[in-house]
């Protein structure tokens, strides 16, 4: 599903950029997408609950209740030292690390991204709405926004309070930054709605990683 969600989004932002000559209808026909599929989907993620990552408190987390923060898959306690650092055990998932602002994530990206496949098949203006609201819970909104810093991603206790391969949990950003593009050209999102993201201010020499993440989501270099 959120491959056919995608698709939706690709052909559509692609068609925006074409000449008006594209033959749309026959583009679609030829990626053979399931609608129906895409739009149920949809109505099913119209009532579901808004979850930003100040829905969990991560209790190894160095920072606080907006910072993303995930720890990496393979580390574990060390059953000989119980206190100390985590060590690793390739291949072998340790269940109980944090994934709570990562699921998350994964929820906003299935669901704006269906959510706003479905408006473009559609036109009916209250999947695009629903799509917002995420948007902006995530981004914007003061009380539930995510700081825009990777910089606690993929932690390991006693090691590392977070690794620059944490970038590699917002993957899925690349779905709600095609969206987000969609809504905006639509006039429906409006390029201030997520001003205050935009302009929040670094704190604690975290300005390089704030910037680049910010460029990544507005699509500006």
């Amino acid at each position: 599903m959120r491959l056919l969600s995608l698709f939706i989004l690709m052909f559509f932002s692609t068609a925006c950029g074409e000449p008006a000559s594209t033959d749309t209808e026959v583009v679609k026909d030829s990626l053979k997408l399931d609608s129906d599929a895409i739009i149920r989907a949809a109505d099913k993620f119209l009532d579901l609950e808004i979850v930003t990552v100040t829905n969990f408190v991560a209790d190894r987390s160095t920072r606080g209740l907006h910072d993303y923060y995930s720890e990496g898959r393979y580390w574990w306690p060390d059953e000989g030292n119980p206190d100390g650092p985590y060590i690793r055990r390739d291949g072998i998932a340790n269940p109980q690390n944090f994934s709570g602002h990562k699921n998350a994530l994964r929820g906003l990206s299935e669901m704006v991204t269906a959510l706003t496949a479905a408006y473009e098949i559609t036109g009916k203006e209250k999947y695009a709405h629903r799509a917002i609201e995420h948007v902006t819970a995530w981004f914007a909104t003061p009380a539930t926004r995510m700081n825009p810093s990777l910089l606690y991603g993929q932690a390991i206790k006693g090691i590392s309070t977070g690794q620059s391969i944490g970038i590699i949990d917002t993957l899925r950003l690349i779905n709600v930054a095609l969206s987000i593009e969609l809504l905006e050209k639509s006039g429906l999102l409006k390029e201030s709605d997520l001003k205050p993201w935009q302009e929040l201010e670094a704190k604690d020499g975290e300005l390089p990683a704030n910037l680049v993440l910010c460029q990544q989501i507005s699509g500006n270099e």
